[in-house]
């Protein structure tokens, strides 16, 4: 795994070599295990199939899809069928004025009616425009919340992943630093034979060793928990095993003053509070239609045949189309739509509200990150020399304590300095990169 900022050193040593390798941070476990490589890409991937939010927001937004496709109905006539078929059985008692008499029992009866009805609606306050108009805005703010859910896991991975990345680093860092120790405890065994050295250094040189194999030893755990964190966020068995193959590198360099452009415009957040005041303003449009009449065009065909065993009429079939305009006007409703009207206003200053709000407090954590991102560089570019001063000076120092002209102290002192600007220009790129993340959430690019 390689990060930027390289560096080359002049010295052909095997130590000397080791270091540069740190330096330009080519990460390799000197264990060979079976482990799966796993790249930022795929782990971002894995993340997003498992991720419980993102199939939930996925759910709502499919729901407000289908909504938008239902409200054409809206624009659409009703049309149906209705039939009914009626038996009668009775005594019939008729007297006619033309004196004729109708006295029977159990007389049958049929009638059969048919009717196609069309029903359109002409006008409805509008309440059938502000509707779809509505839907099509909640499915908006549910695409941008999907989105947002998707940058926040994608954040969480990035994280996790250059965690790991940075652990590494500081593991290799510290096999090197290791292994400059165990070659001034080897050279101090040696003087210790021949009696140019005390007791009490090669001791000194002993506990120097074991306490930095501890440290690798707590340094690995750290690198164990952050592989954890990551199997996490992917939903995967605690046990799988898998090595970052992955590195940090850093190319996005924008301008503050782009930025601020571009963030209210691009930014996934505020793009779903906009479009949630935008459904917000339509709902109360559908409440204001309540005070508009509505106009209907209706049209259809009839048939009704009747037939009697008895009496004066003994078959009659009647057919035909009919069509006409209704209309109807709510004049008073127990003052439920004045109701309705003052609380979507409520709810267009709730939203307004929140999306400006919103807006501040983006605007706040631009600057912020703009700011520490520009600081990490900076700190990045210190580090990157005080490494490579470091690396001559560890270098410089072994060769000295090998020819006796330097005290084991003096090379102890150049090993501390090497691991500590080793490890913060790593802490530095680390930050470095969490800053651009967060930038890039922010501007709307992690997500397209």
């Amino acid at each position: 795994m390689i990060i930027s900022y390289n560096f080359y050193y002049r010295h052909t040593s095997l130590i000397t070599k080791t270091i540069a390798v740190i330096v330009v941070f080519i990460f390799a476990l000197s264990e060979t295990h079976a482990q799966v490589m796993i790249t930022l890409d795929s782990a971002i991937s894995i993340a997003l199939k498992n991720n419980y939010d993102i199939i939930v927001s996925d759910i709502f937004l499919k729901k407000t899809e289908q909504n938008v496709k239902a409200s054409a109905g809206n624009f659409m006539p009703q049309l149906y069928i209705a039939g009914a078929w009626d038996k009668k059985n009775q005594n019939l008692n008729q007297n006619y004025t033309n004196g004729l008499e109708v006295n029977r029992n159990n007389v049958s009866s049929d009638a059969v009616s048919t009717s196609v009805v069309l029903d359109y609606t002409l006008f409805d306050g509008l309440q059938m425009f502000a509707n779809r108009s509505r839907l099509i805005a909640e499915n908006a703010t549910a695409k941008y919340n999907l989105k947002t859910q998707i940058e926040n896991t994608v954040v969480n991975v990035m994280v996790a992943y250059y965690e790991i990345v940075r652990q590494n680093a500081i593991i290799a860092a510290q096999k090197s630093n290791l292994e400059v120790t165990r070659q001034r405890l080897d050279i101090t065994q040696t003087k210790k034979d021949v009696g140019e050295s005390s007791g009490l250094e090669l001791m000194q040189a002993k506990i120097d060793y074991n306490n930095q194999q501890s440290e690798l030893l707590r340094q690995q755990m750290n690198l164990e928990n952050a592989k954890a964190v990551l199997n996490d966020l992917l939903a995967l068995n605690s046990d799988y095993n898998f090595e970052a193959a992955d590195s940090i590198v850093i190319n996005y360099k924008p301008s503050f003053g782009e930025l601020r452009k571009s963030v209210t415009a691009q930014n996934n957040s505020i793009k779903s509070a906009a479009y949630k005041l935008k459904a917000s303003e339509y709902f109360l449009n559908e409440m204001k239609s309540g005070y508009y009449p509505r106009i209907n065009f209706n049209a259809g065909y009839d048939f009704m045949r009747n037939k009697n065993e008895a009496g004066f009429l003994l078959k009659s079939d009647n057919s035909g189309i009919n069509f006409g305009i209704s209309a109807s006007w709510l004049l008073f409703n127990k003052l439920q739509t004045r109701n309705a009207i003052r609380q979507a206003k409520l709810d267009i200053e709730l939203s307004d509200a929140d999306l400006q709000s919103l807006k501040t407090t983006i605007d706040l954590r631009l600057l912020r990150a703009y700011n520490n991102f520009n600081a990490s560089m900076k700190i990045v570019e210190l580090e990157q020399q005080n490494v490579s001063l470091a690396a001559n000076a560890s270098s410089i120092s072994l060769e000295r304590f090998k020819s006796g002209r330097s005290s084991i102290l003096e090379l102890k002192d150049a090993q501390s300095v090497y691991q500590t600007t080793v490890t913060n220009y790593i802490n530095a790129m680390y930050a470095a990169k969490l800053n651009e993340v967060e930038l890039m959430r922010l501007n709307g690019q992690l997500v397209k």
